[in-house]
C-alpha cells in the first residue's frame, strides 16, 4: 500500500490509529474530507491513491488524541446526523 495525501501542518505523528477501513477509496476520500473540515489530521493509505481514476481499498489513519473525535465524526456521517 502507498501513502496518500496528509495533512500539511505536521500535526500528523507516529502515534497514528485506525479509524476506517473501506473497501472503497472514494468513500476514503469523503471521510478525510469530513475530518479534515473538523481540523482533525488524517492520513489515507490506500493502493491507487494517486491514479486519476482511484480504486481499491483504504484506510484512514489519525493521531490517537484524535480517535475519539474522529470516530464520533464517523459515526455521525453514517447516520446522517447532523454535526451537534
Amino acid at each position: 500500500m502507498r501513502v496518500g495525501e496528509s495533512c500539511h501542518d505536521g500535526r500528523v505523528s507516529d502515534d497514528l490509529v485506525s479509524v476506517l477501513w473501506t473497501s472503497s477509496l472514494v468513500e476514503a476520500e469523503i471521510a478525510k474530507g469530513r475530518l479534515e473540515a473538523e481540523s482533525i489530521p488524517v492520513q489515507l493509505i490506500g493502493e491507487g491513491a494517486d491514479d486519476p481514476f482511484p480504486v481499491g481499498p483504504a484506510e484512514l489513519l489519525v493521531p490517537s488524541r484524535f480517535e475519539e473525535e474522529a470516530r464520533r465524526i464517523l459515526a455521525q456521517s453514517e447516520d446522517g446526523s447532523d454535526r451537534s
